[in-house]
């Protein structure tokens, strides 16, 4: 819980630095972390303010600096981590790591929308506020629960279940996500304080982590997980994280997590993509629909190549232009289209998953992705576009078509952080493969891998031409059928009387 005592009047002096605790407190504003956010937001006026990220690692937070000007936090009285007395100066852009306890954010406004502003003694007039930063209350239960009498959440283990106890306080453990620490077999109870006498809070949940569905890595972990509040429906719980020792990275995983929220929710209700069950911003957590299905990426032979068949690589291509078709409508971009990220649903196709990349079409973001499916523009430093995502998909079907191993299996380049000739050579040899290309869906693909974005195919003409195709064998398959009827009847002995 925070508690900001807004524009404090004299309290804290700006040219003398010193404090008096005996003014009264104006505008008292309180803000606690909810569900829903990964930070708030402090403005002394409308060119001068402070965003403070919560770190899900420890009680800290990230101050940093959202105005057009340079702000001073003052620790008035704070943990051992910061120090009593410490100045900080945040220009603007910057940020800090701040501990919980009583602080003062001030500027000194030398002008503001009407021209310069002086006190009486000619120096620029302070601005100040008083935040109140209280470390968190909620406890961290872990209880170990064996798999075959598995605990429903929200009841209570058995006695003879072993449990332990972690209270989260003010840099508690590593600094790494504590959702992660959770093993499988292993049920979490997460409480939130109460006065005496009152009834629990609504807050309060509990999380079973069944297995762990993929390895974490130093961005995210996946677990198969039950929720109290989801009653018995199973979700893959996605967690991202942090280096524990970087906490500058906070605001951007911050950001990330809440862009990746945003068209979560925006795109659950479409049967071509996976759907969010729920979020949780206090642990940078997305609950989404746990599928039994295995991404494309798995459906490889001991040699890497897809398994499937041409028809069932068309009826993918039919479905993800489809979902692409949708995202543009919506002016979404996916950025991250490859085998690892589609899932065959055998009642509702082709499902696109994982949202972590997804922008807004034609907004100048940089592209994402790996780099053997990231459009040339992209690698040139062009911004991404329905075409780039089309690009992808068309080096995804060289995969499903059998003219390539899974891309990202062929070799170590694709980790580095700029593979430079390794790309030039796989662009190249994308062109060898594509000149291969035959029949209708080689066409299509050709298509899609143009090196100019403007020439390529887009997701709407896919789906006409794979129409239009459709139309042709079966208007085909009728004419033969028609031509197998003839000749049988041809071939008849005439059994009439004479």
């Amino acid at each position: 819980m925070i508690v900001l005592p807004q524009q404090a009047g004299t309290r804290l002096d700006g040219r003398s630095g010193s404090y008096n605790d005996q003014e009264p407190l104006q505008n008292l504003k309180m803000i606690r972390q909810t569900s829903e956010r990964t930070h708030f937001d402090l403005d002394l006026d409308s060119r001068r303010g402070c965003r403070f990220y919560y770190d899900v690692g420890s009680d800290d937070l990230i101050a940093l600096n959202e105005g057009k000007e340079s702000i001073w936090l003052v620790a008035l009285n704070v943990g051992a981590a910061t120090g009593p007395n410490q100045t900080l100066c945040l220009d603007p852009g910057e940020k800090n790591p701040i501990s919980p306890g009583y602080w003062g954010m001030m500027a000194f406004l030398e002008e503001d929308e009407s021209g310069p502003v002086t006190a009486e003694e000619d120096e620029p007039r302070p601005l100040m506020a008083e935040c109140l930063l209280l470390p968190r209350r909620w406890t961290f239960q872990q209880f170990s629960v064996p798999l075959a009498g598995l605990v429903t959440p929200g009841e209570s283990p058995a006695d003879d279940v072993a449990w332990t106890t972690q209270i989260i306080c003010s840099n508690f453990g590593d600094g790494d996500n504590p959702m992660l620490k959770v093993a499988p077999a292993t049920m979490v109870r997460i409480r939130f304080p109460t006065a005496p006498g009152e009834p629990e809070s609504t807050e309060n949940f509990d999380i079973t982590n069944i297995a762990n569905i993929a390895t974490p890595t130093s961005r995210t972990g996946i677990l198969h997980a039950l929720h109290s509040n989801m009653g018995e429906v199973h979700s893959a719980m996605k967690i991202l994280r942090r280096h524990p020792d970087q906490k500058d990275q906070i605001p951007s995983l911050a950001d990330d997590y809440s862009s990746e929220v945003v068209f979560s929710l925006a795109l659950k209700d479409h049967p071509g993509f996976v759907t969010c069950l729920g979020f949780d911003a206090r642990f940078f957590v997305i609950y989404m629909e746990r599928l039994e299905e295995h991404d494309l990426g798995l459906h490889q032979d001991r040699n890497g190549m897809f398994t499937g068949s041409l028809s069932f690589a068309e009826r993918i291509l039919k479905d993800t232009a489809r979902n692409l078709a949708h995202l543009e409508s919506e002016g979404f971009l996916h950025n991250d289209i490859k085998p690892r990220n589609m899932i065959f649903h055998p009642e509702r196709g082709t499902l696109l998953i994982d949202f972590g990349l997804c922008t807004y079409a034609n907004d100048g973001q940089p592209g994402g992705g790996i780099y053997p499916y990231i459009a040339p523009e992209i690698y040139e430093g062009v911004a991404p576009s329905p075409a780039s995502d089309i690009y992808s998909l068309g080096v995804t079907m060289l995969y499903l078509l059998g003219k390539t191993a899974l891309p990202e299996s062929l070799g170590p380049g694709w980790r580095v952080k700029n593979p430079g000739p390794r790309y030039y050579r796989w662009r190249s040899e994308v062109e060898t493969m594509r000149s291969s290309l035959r029949g209708t869906m080689g066409a299509i693909v050709k298509q899609m891998l143009g090196r100019r974005a403007r020439t390529r195919i887009t997701a709407r003409q896919i789906l006409e031409q794979l129409r239009i195709a459709e139309e042709e064998r079966q208007g085909e398959e009728e004419r033969r059928a028609k031509d197998k009827k003839k000749e049988k009847n041809k071939k008849r002995p005439d059994t009439g009387r004479r």
